[in-house]
């Protein structure tokens, strides 16, 4: 009898990764699976002790748990050891055993144990003394037990059409197809084409025709691509548009359409018969626009155009197979196309963006033509473009062989290329091996003096850790070691206190998704914006406000508010001041509703400023020492704006009685002296004209001088108090006045000398006026004065 016993016997968790041991019993002898898991890949490599015992190495990146200590257990030992990027798990069983990738479907191999690939997250190692061994008696009866010799799955073979098993012996055009197949990988170009052929005629009704066809006429394409003689070229198009013919009459609606249709378009462009590969071009972008030879299509036709030398629809096609396909291969092309020509019209900018995308995408690619990868690093090396130039001679170096045509060649340009670019040490390396293995090249003297060059740099201080990390960055793109690498260059910059280099990471921060980079960035743009607002650099203080959304966060909202108000945010400024009018502190209530009136002033909303004020005023009669000023001024201003001038005077009469000498009053004096004269009422004209004058003389100032000494002199004049009225005017040219104001003085006192009828006084002012070089309407007035008096 069987039985089955599982019971969970321990668990280790190390922050993401956890370790579970379960054990069971099966007919009296006990086994045990253990379980490693993770939330990203890790490396498990079984290995072989000195009595061929298997034991496993599991490398985890992360921290290890201090409190996680080494075991010896009945059945394995347990080890921990602490490594620079992460910790390794050592797993040593006392009996047999054996691994499992269990991120590996079951069905992609009959045979449960294949590890391609020694990265997964979630390996399973069970111990089982049973393990390996063939049972003693198997029985051939219906009720056997089921048996998978060496861990083997049961696997079905391939059936044909009526689900009978496919043999070799039964069918002779598989084995024609598999051996066509292979020739063709094989780059057997002219072999496929004669055994296509073969098979074509022996098995014209076989499943694989189409088969047979098709590799017939990419043979053919590949035969004419290679050939040299234009004649043989053309020879080979013409067959090849026949036979495509015929193949897209009988399998019209085969897979691989497309791909004929390709193949039929280049025929005709080798053929020059330019309608006829543009109705197969057309064909292909209208009935399969999705299909990689459509995009195959056009850039072939794109080289075209680019070799009659139309450049720009060239370029149009190849950038829009750049951004549209999602066939790695295609878009290599595209971009290595797109780069060749940005070189040709001197665009190296633009040709080194392609080339990278190359490059950090499917740098394998550069391989495919490596004579013109050559040429566009010869390009940018003679651009002093060093860096990409280096790049590409890598890849080409790292991928030949001692005695290949580009091995020599492309190890010297990258030593020199290296040499004058930041990356000295590998420069230095590759120098020396120049050295070593081409010592006679003729080439050595320049070798030599890069490496004389190199001395000091070599021997220099290692790079930084923002070196460092940026080039994991750029090495890494997209990566998690890349992400990492980004987070720990943010937060030494955060400890450095150089919170512009953080703010310059926002777009990536943001694409990071993280809570606490996040708060980096944010505390960042906090710490700058509060230190702009105390040193009102208001520009900077609220672009950061509004970037970073810090309104709530800010210290002194009194000074943002300022800053709001200084660069005309108007409603934002009144989006900070209207909550804090129910701010339970009475006096902060008060200040921010002057705040409020003020600027719904500034957006013309003066009924509401009023509204403001009077509750401003209101709140400020019950408690002491509350300084409602601010809203009473605003409340004047609001009143004169919707000529309620009898209010507006209300309002004066408020702020005299609690700022006595104030500049600003000067200024309200001035306001009403100007508002009463327009709308001539003398009377007020002159009380606040007279104010104004009056105040500015006790404050030592002149800021409202001269017009309002103007409107003063005016208002005297109308109720004949000329002396009154002149000295004022006299008073006038003591002080300083651009020319028109000055002569609009000696106007004034000259009117009122000839009022007088004193002539003889007045003709000194009115000379200085005539005789001034400045013109205006004043000097005009004087000249009729001049006449008047002469």
């Amino acid at each position: 009898m069987k039985y089955f016993i599982l019971a969970i016997l321990t668990a280790i968790n190390v922050f993401a990764f956890s370790l579970t041991i379960n054990t069971g019993s099966r007919s009296g002898s006990e086994y045990y699976i253990i379980h490693l898991e993770d939330d990203k890949n890790m490396t498990c490599n079984k290995k072989l002790t000195k009595d061929n015992q298997n034991f496993y190495i599991c490398h985890v990146d992360g921290l290890l748990d201090p409190k996680v200590s080494n075991q010896n257990l009945p059945f394995m030992n347990l080890s921990f050891e602490k490594q620079k990027n992460g910790y390794d798990v050592i797993i040593e069983p006392k009996i047999s055993s054996e691994i499992l990738n269990l991120n590996r479907s079951l069905y992609e191999n009959y045979d449960s144990k294949v590890q391609n690939i020694p990265e997964s997250k979630h390996f399973t190692i069970v111990l089982d003394k049973t393990i390996g061994q063939v049972p003693k008696e198997i029985n051939d009866g219906i009720n056997f037990p089921i048996y998978y010799p060496n861990m083997l799955l049961p696997t079905v073979g391939a059936l044909d059409l009526n689900k009978a098993p496919i043999t070799y012996e039964e069918s002779g055009d598989i084995g024609l197809y598999l051996g066509i197949k292979k020739s063709y990988e094989d780059g057997a170009y002219n072999e496929t084409l004669r055994d296509s052929r073969k098979a074509i005629s022996m098995h014209p009704n076989s499943i694989f025709a189409s088969e047979f066809w098709l590799y017939a006429l990419r043979s053919l394409d590949k035969i004419s691509k290679r050939s040299d003689d234009y004649r043989a070229a053309e020879k080979y198009a013409n067959e090849i548009i026949t036979d495509a013919k015929l193949w897209m009459k009988s399998f019209a609606s085969d897979r691989n359409y497309p791909e004929v249709l390709y193949l039929v378009m280049n025929a005709y462009l080798t053929q020059e018969m330019q309608s006829d590969a543009n109705y197969a071009l057309d064909i292909l972008m209208t009935e399969h626009p999705g299909s990689a030879w459509t995009k195959m299509a056009i850039l072939t036709y794109a080289d075209k155009l680019l070799v009659k030398g139309k450049i720009d629809d060239a370029l149009n096609l190849y950038e829009d197979i750049l951004y549209s396909s999602k066939d790695i291969a295609i878009v290599s092309r595209a971009a290595i196309r797109l780069a060749g020509a940005s070189i040709t019209q001197q665009k190296f900018n633009e040709a080194n963006a392609y080339i990278q995308k190359v490059i950090t995408a499917n740098k394998e690619y550069l391989l495919e033509d490596i004579a013109d990868s050559m040429e566009i690093a010869n390009a940018f090396r003679d651009k002093n473009m060093p860096q990409t130039a280096a790049q590409i001679y890598k890849i080409i170096f790292e991928n030949s062989k001692r005695g290949d045509n580009y091995y020599e060649v492309s190890l010297r340009n990258l030593a020199l290329a290296l040499s004058k670019t930041d990356e000295k040490k590998a420069a230095y390396e590759y120098l020396v091996k120049y050295q070593k293995e081409f010592n006679t090249s003729e080439y050595m003297s320049q070798i030599s003096a890069g490496v004389d060059r190199l001395f000091f740099d070599i021997n220099q201080t290692a790079p930084n850790l923002h070196e460092h990390y940026a080039n994991l960055m750029s090495k890494y793109t997209g990566l998690d070691i890349g992400k990492k690498a980004m987070l720990q260059d943010i937060k030494l910059y955060y400890d450095e206190k150089k919170y512009p280099k953080v703010l310059s990471y926002k777009e990536q921060i943001l694409d990071l998704n993280s809570s606490e980079v996040s708060q980096i960035l944010h505390n960042s743009a906090l710490i700058l914006a509060n230190s702009a607002n105390q040193n009102g650099d208001c520009k900077l203080s609220v672009r950061l406000v509004k970037e970073y959304d810090l309104k709530e966060d800010i210290k002194d909202k009194f000074k943002l508010y300022g800053c709001y108000m200084r660069t005309a945010q108007y409603e934002d400024a009144l989006n900070l001041a209207l909550p804090h009018i129910k701010d339970d502190d009475l006096h902060d209530r008060v200040e921010w509703l002057a705040r409020v009136s003020r600027t719904l002033f500034e957006l013309g909303r003066y009924e509401d400023c009023i509204r403001a004020c009077d509750e401003a005023l209101s709140i400020a009669s019950t408690i002491k020492y509350s300084d409602p000023t601010e809203a009473i001024f605003y409340r004047f201003y609001s009143f004169i704006k919707l000529n309620k001038f009898e209010d507006a005077i209300s309002s004066i009469n408020a702020l005299e009685s609690l700022r006595g000498n104030d500049i600003r009053l000067v200024e309200i004096y001035d306001i009403a002296a100007k508002y009463a004269s327009l709308k001539g009422f003398d009377s007020a004209a002159l009380n606040y004209a007279k104010k104004a004058v009056d105040m500015q003389e006790k404050l030592k100032i002149t800021t409202f001088s001269p017009e309002i000494d103007f409107i003063y002199i005016g208002a005297l004049m109308k109720i004949s108090r000329q002396n009154e009225a002149l000295n004022v005017a006299k008073s006038l040219l003591e002080i300083r006045l651009n020319p028109e104001q000055r002569q609009r003085a000696l106007y004034q006192v000259g009117e009122i000398y000839i009022n007088q009828n004193d002539f003889t006084s007045a003709k000194p002012y009115v000379s200085e006026c005539v005789s001034s070089n400045f013109s205006s309407p004043w000097k005009e007035l004087c000249k009729e004065q001049n006449k008047l008096i002469n």
